[in-house]
């Protein structure tokens, strides 16, 4: 409960759970513990008020395309979006994605990692 008063999210909240469950149920076999306290739903505990996500139309997909090929800013960004509605790839993904990951071939791009940043290594 306290991570949702500091504005965390109920998915959030239910993988931190996830984690100490299955953490949890490996000090279990070691003998470390003897019960699970994460062995619970959460939506009995808390409010699931994750809206389900709505994908765009084909209008919607079309007009925000437009705006990009034409807008004097953002026209540069066009084959990123391209790419990232026509794959699903999340913005991490595409950015990580070099040239080995690409198999012209049989036109398959392949995603295992992403670009990540972080204060004390920066972009990896």
């Amino acid at each position: 409960l306290r991570m949702k008063d500091k504005g965390f999210s109920y998915n959030t909240i239910n993988n931190h759970k996830r984690s100490l469950k299955a953490s949890f149920y490996i000090a279990i076999q070691d003998d470390c513990v003897r019960k699970n306290p994460f062995d619970f739903k959460l939506s009995e505990v808390l409010e699931n008020d994750t809206k389900e996500k709505v994908a765009l139309t084909e209008e919607q997909e079309q007009a925000l395309l437009s705006f990009i090929k034409t807008d004097n800013v953002y026209h540069k960004h066009y084959d990123d979006v391209l790419i990232l509605l026509k794959t699903g790839l999340r913005i991490s993904e595409l950015c990580g994605l070099t040239v080995a990951d690409i198999d012209f071939k049989n036109e398959v791009v392949i995603i295992d990692h992403q670009l990540l940043k972080s204060k004390e290594q920066g972009y990896y």
